[in-house]
């Protein structure tokens, strides 16, 4: 395949609104931290409302507010459950908040199949993609 052949990267500003539900009311499983690929058992996963932010950091559930404020998106604060994990899951876990807790930008990429969320300087925290 030539690189004239390849399709353009298709991506546009996520807007959790009334309009952009159908793309929000997903649950996505989160395949990177930064440029870190991950795999947890069971998976990581985000499922946004309008208001709402929740899901699963592989070993407890977290819950919160999601609210915007022109393009500048804010998750948190966030609550999470407090089930006893191995280390490494609890460490893959506190990665995760830290960085849901640092987003500001959200966009969906490659034809409304993968997530980015962002932080204020634009570098991807975390991608997820629909399972």
């Amino acid at each position: 395949m030539s690189r004239d052949s390849i399709p353009p990267l298709v991506s546009r500003p996520l807007q959790i609104t009334a309009e952009a539900l159908p793309l929000a009311e997903t649950v996505w499983e989160v395949c990177c931290l930064g440029t870190d690929p991950i795999v947890s058992t069971p998976p990581m996963t985000l499922d946004f409302t309008a208001t709402t932010v929740s899901g699963s950091t592989g070993c407890n559930g977290f819950s919160g507010p999601l609210t915007q404020d022109g393009a500048t998106l804010r998750l948190g604060p966030l609550a999470a459950g407090r089930r006893v994990c191995t280390r490494e899951a609890y460490d893959l876990e506190r990665r995760f908040l830290d960085l849901l807790a640092r987003v500001e930008q959200a966009e969906i990429v490659d034809d409304g199949t993968t997530l980015v969320l962002r932080d204020g300087a634009g570098i991807a925290l975390i991608t997820a993609v629909r399972p």
